[in-house]
């Protein structure tokens, strides 16, 4: 027999249905704008575990759960807080998430948005769900980030996708950023429910540009924040002050911080 501190530990089953407390604030949504829609409707979700990767299409390669409120990484942890705010009701949740995730209309790991700059900003800028509006905001300046096949091949990170080197895309793709500097002058321009979306320094050898995402919340005029899904200070979804953030991350200097990008939600995305 195992002693307690062999025995494996407890799997913990994850919630796939919309909590009670998400539910009560969706039905307080009324006249709100998306931005606070957004802040409401993921108030219950303060707390929930950071976990990369906790979401997927139920089956091989990836057969984690479409859904679950219990854990999010920053990426799914904006897309519910989407769903949530659009949705009329669960059919519709479920519809506007699977848009979010997917380039087509089937739920199917090799149709997801896996990359940020090259397929999940397109794709969902071009459906309607959301506006860049980083250049209203301050001065940009243009990042471009060239991926080819070459790039993908010689990328560390891609054995973590089990698909060929031909479904990963290829192109060119700009952004206008906001220098750290910008962002932290523009905090009272940024309107409630907007992505805020980190940009790193362009590394010719790496394919990706972005590692992280939140939208941001206001709980008075002055205090503005960032919600997210972080792995900071324990791994959970939480509200850390925006400007404070902004300034924590110019600390990252392995991979130093480029900007920031901004997207605001549409509330009614073109069909």
């Amino acid at each position: 027999m195992l002693s307690w501190a062999e025995e494996p530990a407890a799997v913990i089953e994850p919630i796939t249905e919309i909590p009670e407390a998400v539910i009560t604030a969706r039905d307080e949504m009324t006249d709100l704008s998306i931005g606070l829609r957004m802040k409401l409707v993921t108030e219950p979700l303060l707390g929930a575990d950071y976990i990369i990767d906790a979401v997927g299409e139920e089956r091989e390669p990836d057969p984690d759960p479409i859904v679950r409120y219990d854990a999010f990484d920053c990426l799914t942890f904006v897309e519910e807080a989407m769903a949530l705010s659009l949705g009329t009701n669960e059919q519709d949740i479920n519809r506007i998430r699977k848009e979010l995730r997917y380039q087509g209309s089937q739920i199917d790991y090799l149709d997801r948005n896996h990359f940020m700059v090259s397929q999940w900003i397109p794709n969902n800028i071009q459906k309607g769900y959301f506006v860049d509006i980083t250049h209203t905001l301050g001065e940009t300046h243009l990042v471009s980030k060239t991926i080819t096949e070459r790039t993908w091949s010689r990328w560390r990170g891609r054995h973590k996708y089990p698909f060929e080197i031909s479904h990963y895309p290829t192109g060119t793709y700009s952004l206008g950023v906001l220098s750290l500097d910008a962002a932290i002058g523009s905090i009272e321009k940024i309107p409630d429910g907007a992505l805020i979306i980190v940009v790193r320094q362009n590394k010719s050898y790496n394919p990706l540009l972005i590692t992280h995402l939140g939208f941001v919340v206001r709980h008075s005029e002055k205090d503005v924040r960032i919600r997210h899904a972080t792995k900071m200070a324990g791994g959970v979804v939480k509200d850390n002050y925006l400007l404070w953030y902004l300034e924590h991350i110019r600390k990252f200097t392995k991979w130093p911080i480029e900007g920031v990008l901004v997207l605001m939600p549409q509330d009614k995305p073109r069909g």
